[in-house]
């Protein structure tokens, strides 16, 4: 038989590599797996020396990970197509190998129809770039210049489209599950012209069709061998549609959409939100989201995966800040990922993680045995985070709006011992960890966990340890 394409696939567990091998049919897609790999040195030296068209990688493995794999490809020059599998614990990474080129991911266990798309989607764009001449039926000129737009027809039938195009005379062609129209530049038609044009054509589909359609035209390109590119300058602007509600014309240079401005970071933005997120307050919640989600939208730089990525990250940042057993049991990680990635639009993405976050206030608002351990982890957090202070049982009251004498008993029944006595269990368990674990002297110590007087430290320590802190560092 022979083959279009060449893959090697690449994962420390045995079990996995002939999941890979045998998940697809592989010969009917006309791609040869070339060599297994167990470790990223193994597969480096794959890479290296037989250049394959695809690399399907766990992104966790021995001597080399996945990503310094990648890297040291894109530094070699190879081109490649890299797809990764991950773990739920990788997504830090996952995220980096999408700025360096990686084509998309896929959670274990592998799923067999999203992997099918993955690759039959590197196969269009691998064998397009070769035979983009006689696909695009051109006849070979090299001093000619030309544009490519492209359609996505959104929820419409692609055939219907290109049926009702070509009956009405707009000269496209199908092309990877794109319609397409290709122009001829010359003095009197220049790229604005085009998109002229390509807004009438789209104008007219929205309204016959009434779905949300989006085009993109690709850069000026001179010779019918170049098409092939400015094709996948216009693929790479199409992305931009899913960010938009209205339907539009793009080009590279809406890239500016996405220039982030903005002078705080995401973390300070998420930690804003989670203390919002704390007070149970729906509506100043879900207001504050639209600064988040405006923020991850011009972080993404137009790329769906990247913008779907950020998403995930600010959710697991909020559920694991928050560690509330009640977000787990509305969703799980996976799912939670699994239905951003599966939403049409960025809104709908967005839409879905706020709402997920609101039913969690609700469902902490209205039971409780949770809004109890909600509000005594709240306050436990504060006691962490100012542990070198005074803390006074006022100041701990305030954060869950009680009165004093109330909250004193309230936290004593909940949390299973009195507010001073737990205060000065964690100023003592501090401090005793910064003995064994760092070079600070003494009262450097005491004054880190809120002593302003050494000796009165020494005496409280002692007392409640059995040994002097001098003596504990001596050990």
């Amino acid at each position: 038989m022979k083959y279009e394409l060449k893959a090697v696939i690449a994962d420390d567990e045995f079990i996995i590599l002939k999941g890979l091998r045998n998940i697809l049919d592989w010969d009917q897609l006309g791609i040869e797996i070339i060599g297994e790999a167990t470790n990223g040195e193994e597969l480096y030296n794959l890479i290296s020396e037989y250049k394959p068209d695809i690399v399907i990688s766990d992104i966790s493995m021995p001597k080399m990970s996945g990503l310094e794999v990648l890297k040291a490809v894109r530094e070699k020059k190879i081109e490649t197509n890299f797809v990764f599998i991950s773990g739920y614990q990788d997504f830090e990474f996952v995220r980096e190998s999408l700025v360096l080129g990686a084509e998309d991911y896929l959670l274990k266990p592998i799923n067999e129809d999203m992997l099918y798309d993955i690759v039959l989607k590197i196969c269009n764009k691998a064998l397009g770039k070769r035979n983009s001449d006689n696909e695009f039926g051109l006849i070979s000129d090299d001093l000619q210049s030309f544009s490519v737009l492209i359609f996505d027809t959104g929820q419409a039938e692609l055939s219907e489209v290109y049926e009702y195009l070509s009956e009405n005379d707009f000269d496209v062609i199908k092309y990877h599950n794109h319609i397409c129209k290709i122009y001829m530049i010359d003095g009197s038609r220049g790229i604005d012209s085009i998109i002229s044009d390509a807004d009438s054509i789209l104008k007219e589909l929205v309204e016959k069709f009434d779905v949300k359609m989006d085009g993109a035209v690709g850069r000026t390109v001179k010779g019918t061998k170049k098409i092939v590119d400015s094709y996948n300058d216009a693929l790479t602007a199409l992305q931009y549609g899913y960010f938009f509600e209205e339907s539009k014309i793009y080009s590279k240079k809406d890239i500016k959409l996405f220039r982030n401005n903005s002078k705080e970071n995401m973390r300070d933005i998420l930690d804003d939100l989670i203390d919002k997120i704390k007070s149970l307050n729906e509506t100043s919640v879900s207001e504050y989201f639209e600064t988040v989600f405006e923020y991850i939208r011009k972080d993404s730089m137009g790329v769906k995966d990247i913008a779907v990525m950020k998403l995930f990250s600010a959710e697991e940042h909020i559920r694991h800040t928050i560690k509330h057993n009640a977000l787990d049991r509305i969703i799980s990680e996976s799912d939670m990922l699994m239905g951003m990635k599966d939403s049409e639009s960025y809104k709908e993405a967005c839409e879905f993680m706020k709402d997920i976050i609101l039913q969690f206030i609700r469902s902490i608002a209205s039971n409780k045995k949770d809004r109890n351990s909600f509000e005594i982890e709240k306050v436990k957090e504060f006691i962490e985070s100012n542990i070198s202070e005074n803390i006074k049982l006022e100041d701990a009251a305030r954060i869950v709006y009680m009165n004093t004498y109330y909250f004193s008993v309230y936290f004593k029944k909940h949390a299973g011992i009195n507010f001073k006595d737990y205060v000065m269990k964690l100023k003592m368990e501090k401090a005793y960890s910064m003995i064994q674990n760092t070079d600070l002297k003494i009262y450097e110590i005491a004054d880190a966990v809120g002593f302003c007087d050494q000796k009165h430290f020494s005496n409280v320590f002692k007392k409640y340890f059995g040994l002097s802190a001098t003596d504990l560092r001596k050990e």
